[in-house]
């Protein structure tokens, strides 16, 4: 059993003033020093081991007296890796082989985690083949220096490698060129659970023939910034072997923007399942190009958002774009229907387009404003989630505001707040004894339905409404107050866009929903929901059937029995409650749990 301890006076002790020559090397050789001293040279596989001072190796390490521990960790055969932990808490590795570590989860050194705050690679070490977690629970290394002394010419397997490096902060890896890195296979489980790393940089690789990359980053809270680049004809490249990225980016939440542009999806076999990929991120953007494919059920969740859009001609804090996806399915719109494909002709390369993604974080609902004679309330206030709006005070006949507006804040949770309050002063010259609102009558009508005169119904109730995803647009409409809607022709709502309704109109039996001051869409052309991120699992039995949120039957499609999905919203189709698993696909309740 090894204790820790001073490094005792020995061999590897102390300065040797004579020369180690060696006369045959086999199964007990015999070293003659010139001292007269017999030495046994230990051959036998090494594991990691406290130095023996019987033990001579060749090698021109000089261990500090001051060690912490020391050892050698090699193959049979070849010359061992000299290692010691050094006072200030460096794990020194020098020049030398180090052997496979396959069949442990952890660290060879990990037994030492408490003493090893760096590793250093002193002279040229060579890795094997297989360096799974050879490097895995060091939970208070935070940096490996000198990794350019990495010498890699068989390596392909690096699963777990760094995992379970808690305080591990950032990798800086050198260029390696394709000779090097070419060969890597697995990068399964590489960096999980390090939950200090904010950044990690291997776009320079050329990782075209690594099979997996399942639970790499996963759960990495910190991580600000990753860069994994597939480029072997960047930007059209093909990565046909990678076959995994299951829980890829999971939980990390402190991930800000992802760059898969280049990443050529389209695969010579079945597409990669990416179902989970980015499972528990929060992104506020993301780079995709035609060369990207998901399959179905993918989803990208988003803090208070149902979708995403294209930024296009705006910016990500106004977005412009005329592209878009749910939450609950990348597919929606990367179903591989405009996808490029390996080998690339020039007419497809010229069809190449890179779009940046933001969630739809616009909101639009009712502020409440606290004032001297009653609470004031302003309709469709709109902004973007976080944002700082500037509302105008509602005006009262024969009373005049303190201000003319106040400051309100869009909420996470899509409420819209202020702590400013208005004061009303009544006019010295109106002695009218009553007062009314100058804005949209809905302000002084209760939940109760009101008819406007006999072929008008008006309802005041809170909604919110979602266009098709397999029509174009809605048509927006004008109320002139009367029994007629006037058709808006510069304006439409975008498809699958969600808007909140306060107000209903039933004109002779044709209803509409208000989403704006003035402007009304046809509840033909939309249906109401309501948003319900969960994850639901299909109920033991048959096939469950999917249904259009028309209401109508999907005819070649289902879920499969105790499968799992993703659901952004719920919606009342045919007076039954349905879970949305895809963007036009939904499930009824009735054949799912949730967990």
């Amino acid at each position: 059993m090894i204790t820790k301890k001073k490094h005792r006076s020995g061999l590897f002790g102390r300065h040797l003033n004579y020369k180690l020559l060696v006369i045959g090397i086999s199964i007990g050789a015999v070293g003659f020093i010139n001292s007269g001293t017999t030495v046994r040279a230990d051959l036998t596989p090494s594991v990691v081991d406290e130095q023996k001072n019987s033990t001579v190796q060749e090698s021109n390490l000089e261990i500090p007296k001051d060690a912490l521990y020391s050892g050698n960790y090699g193959e049979q055969g070849v010359t061992d890796i000299q290692w010691y932990i050094s006072s200030d808490k460096v794990l020194h590795l020098c020049s030398g082989n180090i052997q496979n570590n396959t069949g442990s989860k952890t660290s060879p050194w990990s037994k030492y985690s408490d003493d090893i705050t760096k590793v250093s690679f002193d002279g040229t070490v060579v890795l094997p083949r297989y360096v799974e977690y050879l490097f895995a629970n060091l939970k208070n290394v935070t940096e490996f220096d000198n990794l350019n002394n990495l010498s890699m010419p068989d390596t392909e397997d690096w699963t777990g490698t760094f995992s379970g490096d808690t305080s591990l902060k950032e990798m800086d890896f050198p260029k390696w060129d394709g000779s090097i890195t070419r060969a890597f296979s697995e990068f399964s489980h590489m960096f999980e659970n390090d939950t200090s790393l904010t950044s990690v940089d291997i776009s320079g690789w050329d990782v075209d023939n690594v099979t997996t990359m399942e639970n790499m980053f996963a759960g990495d809270t910190a991580l600000e910034k990753v860069g994994v680049k597939f480029f072997e004809q960047a930007p059209f490249a093909d990565i046909a072997s990678l076959s995994n990225v299951k829980n890829m980016f999971e939980n990390d939440s402190s991930l800000k923007t992802l760059d898969l542009s280049n990443w050529g999806m389209w695969t010579k076999r079945d597409l990669m399942d990416t179902t989970t990929m980015f499972k528990g991120t929060n992104l506020q953007s993301i780079k995709l190009s035609t060369l990207n494919q998901f399959t179905d059920g993918t989803a990208l969740p988003a803090k208070n958002a149902s979708r995403w859009l294209n930024i296009g001609n705006g910016t990500a804090q106004d977005p412009q774009g005329d592209k878009s996806f749910s939450t609950a399915s990348i597919a929606d719109y990367y179903d591989g229907s405009n996808i490029i494909r390996y080998p690339y002709s020039d007419v497809e390369k010229d069809k190449f387009k890179i779009d940046t993604f933001v969630p739809d974080k616009h909101v639009m609902g009712d502020l409440v404003i606290k004032s001297n004679l009653s609470d004031q309330t302003v309709h469709s206030v709109t902004g973007n989630i976080g944002d700082i709006v500037k509302v105008k005070v509602p005006l009262i006949k024969g009373y005049t505001s303190d201000k003319d507006y106040v400051s309100a804040k869009i909420n996470d949770d899509g409420s819209i707040t202020t702590t400013d309050k208005v004061f009303y002063k009544k006019d010295q010259t109106n002695h009218s004894s009553s007062s009314s609102h100058s804005t949209a009558p809905s302000q002084n009508h209760n939940n109760n339905d009101s008819n406007i005169n006999s072929n008008v119904q008006m309802m005041y109730r809170k909604l919110t409404v979602m266009t098709y995803s397999d029509k174009p647009f809605a048509r927006l409409y004008m109320w002139d107050s009367g029994s007629a809607m006037k058709l808006v022709t510069n304006r439409a709502l975008q498809k699958d866009s969600g808007w909140l309704s306060d107000e209903q109109l039933n004109i002779n039996g044709k209803y509409y929903y208000r989403v704006a001051t003035n402007e009304w869409v046809k509840a033909e052309d939309v249906y109401v929901y309501q948003s319900h991120s969960v994850d639901v699992e299909t109920k033991p039995g048959n096939v469950k059937d999917l249904y259009k949120a028309e209401g109508n039957r999907i005819e070649n499609r289902a879920l499969a029995q105790q499968s799992k999905w993703y659901s952004d919203i719920t919606a009342n189709i045919n007076d039954q409650k349905y879970y949305r698993v895809g963007t036009n696909e939904f499930v009824k309740a009735s054949d799912v749990t949730e967990y």
